[in-house]
């Protein structure tokens, strides 16, 4: 079918028209070098950026000199490319670009050259920088005007810049100065983390170390509202820090402090700068704060901003319930920390942000004994010990640090008794579980007494109380007094849960055992298969072997394999009975395997590594032990020495008595006689759970039983029996 004559006629010349339209324009960018323009001021523009990136944060330039930077480049583009199209540079200088000529020769022009109306491209040109332009010189005066306004969104309102001076040292110890020099860099990095105030950096006040001019010209150099000095002095067992806040412009000292602190923390030397750096940091801040405090809209501003991070920390709190995925724990700790810098001061955040940080642990995100969590944890709690130390949730944290993480029971209960009068001060009511807390610090302690004080009354449907009653019993030659309450809770829970039903009467046999040293109220026990019936594997081992009953041990390890809360290694009793049992089975091979795998934990794993810094004792003692059940005589002998250094009853009163009786095992493993009495001797002689009852029924001692040396130790501590013609008995006397 022929074309339509009218469409080709009509649509043909358009569409080339269009053609050569797109192409002339093209060429004319390329004539008037706009597209040269562009790839050089992206090239510019891209090195500018990259320059004020890198240099900015060092030389401690705010961040919104960075953003202005990024949006004048940006604002610039169109600008350049304007100005390119409309001008050109000749030898006579710039000049209007002519229009290009058409075909014909004549220039395309709308009017004659000299008349060409340039005026509305010019304007075109600046009126990006005009409208910027404007914009930044109001911001700029507002700011001037009034220096609580915002020039940041993460910061309400500023109260000015300081400048932390190198400290000066007043001892004559040179090791001291490395101390100056790294709490100088703490206290910057911390001051840094305070959105409020502006900090000069290290490099540039390092020069004032040996030489320092008056205080106004180092203000002006480094262009500092304030400077802080300060000094060191050892005096005696005390390190003294004195710190100065000094207005720069009038060189006025309008603040000054001395804080002392114990030289024995300088044993852990980053902790202690970090640690004593924030106290520092947190008392300069807020004389500051307190010489320029904000405005009223300022401090409007700021609640804004920490009620709708909150806001956002409750969502993420809520999500996680709901979807049973933690991971929001970090999003939460990030989102606290930013309430932190602009109101470094906030108990409540702080409060908040122990919570989510402890609960990383109980959630399985962290192990609980990762170290640089632990060291995390910890400096967090300083840090808000810092900002209330009175405070009984901060003081209840502190506790559980004490107790749990840094195994140091005596500090714990100071912190948790603290904390519950603060409450009761108060009128508030405490939580079962802050006492609960409370009594078994001071059961680690060794006050057994205190620990019955706080557990008297307390619910006693809860296992761990009971536990604790009846070591603080059991150490107080109370026994009697613990198996008539078990008794009583016994018929309470008939109609209960059963497996407790049947720990509370494997607690009252395990307890007539250390009254009378005989196993036979365990063999009634276990002899009953309903009592047992719901029994914890982990306990049927132990009565399994203190039974004697070897042969039913080995299908109930393998039972246990996979329980490793039970069967960590910083229950190390369990440890040494597991591998002690797969000895006495018959399983050499297995038993050997298994003692060195242990011996390896104890050396490079997070556990071991745990347990050498915080219970030095119990693990020297584990390792001279395992050695010893290896036949490795040389070397559980070292090893015993090392846990007799460490041996320290008075940081916590359990470990010791944990650690005295297992190198007295080792010692009875290598057949040392007297070493191993000499060690029971030792424990007997004082309060603990060790009686003289477990003692005759253990499996490790009763090779023993001939020996006089043993016989005589059991002759003096004869009192911890209930039938002293026990010993007659089993000595055949």
């Amino acid at each position: 079918m022929p074309e339509d004559p009218s469409t080709t006629e009509e649509e043909n010349p358009k569409e080339a028209k269009r053609e050569n339209s797109s192409s002339s324009f093209w060429m004319e960018l390329k004539r008037r070098k706009v597209t040269r323009v562009a790839v050089t001021y992206a090239i510019v523009a891209w090195l500018v950026i990259q320059i004020a990136v890198a240099t900015f944060p060092s030389l401690y330039i705010p961040q919104w000199a960075l953003t202005l930077v990024i949006m004048c480049v940006l604002l610039g583009f169109p600008v350049a490319l304007i100005l390119a199209w409309a001008f050109e540079l000749t030898p006579d200088g710039i000049k209007v670009t002519k229009a290009a000529r058409s075909d014909s020769g004549a220039d395309v022009a709308v009017a004659p050259q000299g008349k060409r109306k340039w005026a509305p491209i010019v304007f075109a040109a600046l009126l990006p920088s005009l409208i910027f332009g404007t914009l930044a010189v109001f911001f700029y005066l507002k700011s001037g005007a009034d220096s609580e306004t915002s020039v940041a969104a993460d910061r309400p309102y500023r109260i000015g810049s300081v400048a932390v001076l190198p400290f000066t040292l007043l001892s004559k110890d040179d090791s001291m100065q490395v101390t100056a020099d790294g709490l100088q860099e703490e206290m910057l990095t911390t001051l840094s983390e305070f959105g409020a105030i502006d900090v000069a950096s290290r490099s540039s006040t390092f020069q004032y170390r040996e030489e320092r001019p008056s205080m106004p010209e180092i203000g002006q150099v480094l262009g500092s509202d304030y400077i802080i000095e300060g000094s060191l002095q050892l005096a005696g067992t005390k390190l003294r820090a004195t710190l100065q806040l000094i207005e720069a412009s009038t060189d006025t000292h309008v603040w000054a402090e001395t804080f002392d602190r114990d030289v024995a923390e300088l044993d852990k030397p980053l902790r202690f700068q970090k640690e004593f750096s924030f106290e520092l940091a947190i008392e300069s801040y807020l004389q500051m704060e307190s010489l320029r405090s904000p405005n009223p809209d300022s401090v409007g501003r700021m609640e804004e901003m920490i009620a709708t991070l909150m806001a956002k920390v409750d969502d993420v709190g809520t999500q996680m319930e709901v979807s049973k995925d933690y991971r929001g724990l970090d999003t939460q700790i990030e989102l606290l920390e930013r309430i932190l810098r602009l109101d470094p001061d906030n108990l409540d955040a702080y409060r908040t942000l122990l919570w989510k940080i402890g609960n990383k642990s109980y959630r399985k995100l962290v192990s609980f004994y990762d170290a640089a969590w632990n060291e995390d944890y910890y400096l967090h709690i300083r840090r808000a010990e810092t900002i209330g130390s009175d405070d009984s949730g901060i003081l209840t944290h502190l506790g559980n640090y004490y107790r749990s993480h840094s195994n140091q029971p005596v500090l714990a209960a100071a912190a948790y008794k603290r904390s519950i009068e603060k409450d009761r001060a108060e009128g508030l009511d405490i939580h079962p579980t802050r006492l609960k807390r409370l009594a078994h610090s001071y059961l680690l302690a060794g006050r057994y007494k205190r620990s019955l004080e706080v557990l008297e009354g307390m619910d006693t449907s809860d296992d761990e109380i009971v536990f604790y009653m009846g070591q603080a019993r059991l150490a107080l030659g109370r026994i009697e007094e613990h198996v008539l309450l078990l008794d009583q809770l016994i018929l309470k829970a008939e109609k209960g849960d059963p497996s407790f039903l049947a720990y509370l009467r494997f607690t009252r046999a395990r307890n007539l055992v250390r009254m009378y040293g005989s196993t036979k109220p365990i063999e009634e026990l276990m002899n009953d298969a309903e009592a047992t019936k719901y029994l914890r594997d982990h306990l049927k081992v132990v009565a399994h072997y203190f039974m004697g009953d070897f042969d039913a041990l080995p299908g109930l390890l393998a039972e246990t394999e996979g329980s490793t809360s039970r069967w960590g290694i910083t229950e190390m009793g369990n440890v040494t009975m597991k591998a002690y049992a797969h000895f006495v089975a018959g399983n050499n091979a297995l038993a050997e395997s298994y003692c060195r795998e242990v011996l390896q934990a104890l050396q490079s794993s997070e556990e071991g590594l745990w347990m050498q810094e915080y219970r030095p004792d119990v693990h020297a003692s584990s390792v001279a032990n395992l050695y010893a059940l290896l036949g490795d005589r040389e070397n559980s002998i070292k090893w015993v020495n090392i846990a007799r250094t460490h041996s320290n009853p008075s940081r916590r009163y359990a470990d010791y008595c944990e650690s005295v009786y297992s190198m007295a095992e080792g010692y009875a493993t290598l057949g040392m006689v007297s070493e191993s009495c000499s060690m029971l001797d030792q424990l007997f002689s004082s309060p603990s759970p060790y009686r003289l009852g477990f003692l005759l029924i253990s499996p490790s001692f009763k090779a023993f039983h001939h020996e006089p040396d043993f016989r005589a130790v059991a002759r003096k501590h004869v009192e911890q029996l209930k039938d002293p013609t026990v010993l007659d008995e089993l000595f055949g006397e």
